[in-house]
């Protein structure tokens, strides 16, 4: 506008709104105490409540990977399955009723109500088929091994 042509603080918030815009902030030891971390290091902030959305669930996301990688369930299931979890999985269910897709994850994880499961839970006397008396009565077994069943 022609009327702000020549006035001093006009140019002085041109400028800064530009310095803005290229991510270029004021001096560090200038900004209050609550845009500062422990290290004295100035927060950046989200520029929108979209940006602000996306940092929060990467963070969220990167801490429970954090504690899932830490977890003894995560070295049980990575001996079972080196690839789970995987979306491929939940993509392949997501259409199945929930008691197929439960009963495939149950095949994929051993956790069925088979005698080595039950076993480790403390819920049957011994690890053994019944059916054979051979060898434990894992899914493996249950499925592939035990003359009964196959």
């Amino acid at each position: 506008l022609a009327g702000h042509i020549e006035i001093l603080g006009n140019k002085v918030a041109d400028e800064q709104a530009k310095r803005a815009v290229h991510r270029e902030t004021s001096q560090p030891h200038l900004f209050p105490s609550l845009l500062k971390n422990r290290a004295h290091t100035v927060i950046t902030l989200s520029t929108s409540k979209s940006a602000l959305k996306q940092s929060f669930n990467t963070t969220v996301q990167s801490k429970v990977k954090e504690v899932w990688l830490r977890s003894p369930c995560h070295a049980a299931l990575q001996s079972i399955d080196s690839s789970a979890p995987t979306k491929c999985f939940a993509s392949i269910t997501e259409e199945l009723p929930c008691r197929h897709s439960t009963l495939l994850l149950q095949l994929r994880t051993g956790h069925m109500p088979l005698n080595k499961h039950l076993h480790c839970i403390s819920k049957a006397p011994s690890p053994t088929c019944k059916a054979c008396n051979q060898k434990n009565k894992s899914v493996y077994h249950f499925i592939l091994e035990c003359p009964v069943y196959v």
